[in-house]
């Protein structure tokens, strides 16, 4: 009777255990693992949790999720295409005042490299325009999966002092690169585009104008191909902790001036 009893309990807890998760490891071909983790954390949710190795994926969820998983990865897990990332700039949002000026007012190569945060691609600006009403549109090559660096910020002077051989005091300015930009890193996915933003934002700290702030966030849009894609605001109303001349990029608060973004697959 014990017996029976004892096998019961058994069963009446094996009903009332939750459905196993399984534990599969997903070698990629193309891509490493940390590429293509938050696409993966997002689909298996709180479903089951998913880590990153090298060019390995490691899930443990229900099976039902890691197939739905491998769907996905079918159509992000090849070889790296060729993007082109258009950014568009309204009004004068790019434009500096005063004793400030933009990116766009120094000489640039049109062929300029410029490295990645990580990784051995690069990308390299083929055009820049500015159109008369201040309308600003850059286009910029990228590898797909790999950051670009897409740059807004300003050239502001700091003043330092020293003092010479005979104890005289004096002035000096120099020239620092604030950089209001961030870097894009793009996935396609059908006829959709997914892009993660790396935002960088460099700033005066209040009215000391010899010592820079800079403040980091990161976010993710999504969109079709080939259209137009709303990633941000500029403020230029200003505020008291902040320097006349400056801008303020944010994607929350009062619209002022669009900033978006076009991906399109270079063929």
């Amino acid at each position: 009777m014990a017996t029976l009893r004892n096998i019961l309990v058994s069963l009446f807890l094996l009903a009332c255990l939750p459905v196993q998760a399984d534990t599969e490891i997903i070698t990629l071909n193309f891509r490493l693992g940390e590429q293509l983790l938050p696409v993966a954390q997002s689909l298996i949710g709180e479903r089951g949790k998913v880590t990153a190795h090298e060019n390995q994926l490691i899930v443990s969820a229900p099976a039902e999720a890691i197939g739905e998983l491998r769907e996905v990865l079918v159509q992000l897990d090849r070889e790296p295409r060729r993007l082109l990332i258009s950014v568009d700039s309204q009004d004068r949002a790019l434009r500096g005042d005063g004793d400030y000026r933009t990116l766009d007012d120094i000489p640039t190569d049109d062929d300029m490299q410029r490295p990645p945060s990580d990784g051995p691609a690069t990308t390299r600006i083929i055009r820049r325009q500015t159109l008369g009403n201040g309308t600003g549109i850059r286009r910029i090559q990228a590898t797909e999966g790999h950051p670009a660096l897409i740059q807004t910020g300003q050239i502001v002077p700091l003043e330092s002092t020293t003092t010479d051989a005979y104890g005289r005091l004096q002035q000096q300015t120099h020239y620092h690169e604030l950089v209001n930009g961030f870097y894009a890193t793009a996935y396609v996915i059908g006829n959709r585009v997914e892009v993660t933003l790396e935002t960088r934002r460099d700033s005066l700290a209040g009215q000391q104008t010899n010592r820079i702030e800079t403040r980091d966030s990161s976010t993710r849009i999504g969109g079709n191909l080939g259209e137009w894609i709303s990633i941000a605001e500029v403020d230029e109303s200003g505020d008291s902790g902040q320097a006349p001349g400056n801008r303020r990029y944010s994607t929350e608060g009062p619209r002022n001036l669009g900033l978006r973004l076009k991906v399109d697959i270079l063929q």
